[in-house]
């Protein structure tokens, strides 16, 4: 009997190790099919991707195939030659007036354009610029003057003042008094 109970208790009771096995298989088989649609999900966006990718860099070369220059060169030529004659004519005057600043230059040329006039006649004939620049000189020559000290006396005595005696320091106080 005791067989008896063991084979019933094995069979009734007790862990179902099938169960157990078919549940692991299913779970397992169920990462295994999430993983494969996973992999196939991003094999379809990155062949998506790559074909965008293609198109855009077509449309970027018949673009820039589209964007040539419509000028020929000769007219290339001058404009580069005419911007290089205004560069070395600014050359040329800021060398010329070296009390001017690089900005004050650029105005003058601006001016000179607009007047259809030399940036040497602005300079010279145009009352705001030359009244403009006077007051900058002015300015200038304030910023950079270095006050006088009258702190000292300006005639120097014959011998130390310790050594004087009390009448050759008068003597000597009177002349400095008068002097200044």
């Amino acid at each position: 009997m005791s067989d008896e109970k063991q084979v019933a208790t094995d069979q009734t009771g007790g862990e179902d190790k099938t169960e157990k096995n078919e549940s692991t298989e299913q779970t397992d088989n169920k990462d295994f099919k999430s993983v494969l649609a996973q992999k196939e999900h991003f094999r379809e966006k990155s062949e998506k991707l790559e074909k965008e990718k293609e198109e855009l860099l077509a449309k970027v070369e018949t673009a820039e195939k589209k964007e040539t220059p419509t000028q020929t060169k000769t007219e290339i030529a001058t404009e580069d030659l005419t911007s290089l004659k205004e560069d070395l004519a600014k050359i040329k005057f800021s060398q010329a007036h070296l009390n001017m600043e690089a900005g004050d230059i650029e105005e003058v040329f601006k001016l000179a354009a607009m007047n259809s006039q030399t940036p040497e006649e602005i300079l010279e004939k145009n009352p705001m610029v030359v009244a403009y620049m006077e007051k900058k000189a002015k300015d200038k020559k304030v910023s950079d003057a270095t006050p006088t000290t009258n702190r000292g006396y300006s005639i120097k005595p014959d011998k130390p003042l310790k050594e004087m005696s009390r009448e050759e320091h008068e003597a000597w106080a009177k002349k400095v008094l008068e002097q200044s």
